[in-house]
């Protein structure tokens, strides 16, 4: 459950939204990547990877607080 409070943060739980929101993504831009086209040339499609994040892992916008484990694996993502 998202975490109201730092004294509610649950190392298990933070992991599994680690391996779900950062992880996930990573294995897939991993095994998807040498399928990719990469160079723009006559009648292939350029391929683009893209992972959606939320607006509640922004380093800036954190008035509300709360949600650590979710925040941390979302600006995880960011980093990709």
């Amino acid at each position: 459950m998202p975490e109201r409070n730092i004294s509610e943060l649950n190392a298990e739980w933070a992991m599994e939204n680690f391996r779900v929101n950062t992880l996930g993504p990573a294995q897939v831009a991993k095994h998807f990547s040498p399928l990719m086209v990469t160079s723009r040339k006559p009648g292939r499609v350029f391929s683009v990877f893209a992972s959606i994040s939320a607006r509640v892992s922004s380093i800036s916008d954190n008035r509300l607080g709360g949600w650590y484990s979710y925040r941390m694996t979302k600006c995880g993502l960011n980093q990709m």
